[in-house]
């Protein structure tokens, strides 16, 4: 597995993108894969860091409606209650769907 490869070759699992702001956490949420999101947590990534314009693991994948993501995300850590620059919640982000 790529992820794995590069992880190995002591890649930054907090890397942040300077354009999105994303880690390669974030940039996996919206895919929904949850094995690649447990093998990032696994291997050290924060549930908690955001994005550049505020957004968390745990925001990204109720936006994109993930919702299988979300227990797991939350039993690892995510705060629930932490908001985006917007001032919204993963609950407020979810909502539409």
């Amino acid at each position: 597995n790529f992820a794995r490869l590069l992880l190995d070759s002591n890649a930054d699992i907090h890397f942040v993108n300077n354009k999105t702001g994303n880690t390669p956490l974030t940039n996996t949420c919206p895919i929904g894969c949850k094995p690649l999101v447990s093998f990032l947590i696994d291997r050290g990534a924060d549930v908690n860091m955001s994005t550049a314009n505020g957004r968390t693991a745990l925001q990204t994948a109720a936006a994109c409606n993930h919702p299988e993501i979300l227990p797991f995300l939350v039993k690892k850590g995510a705060d629930i209650e932490q908001k985006n620059s917007g001032g919204s919640t993963a609950i407020a982000l979810a909502a539409p769907f």
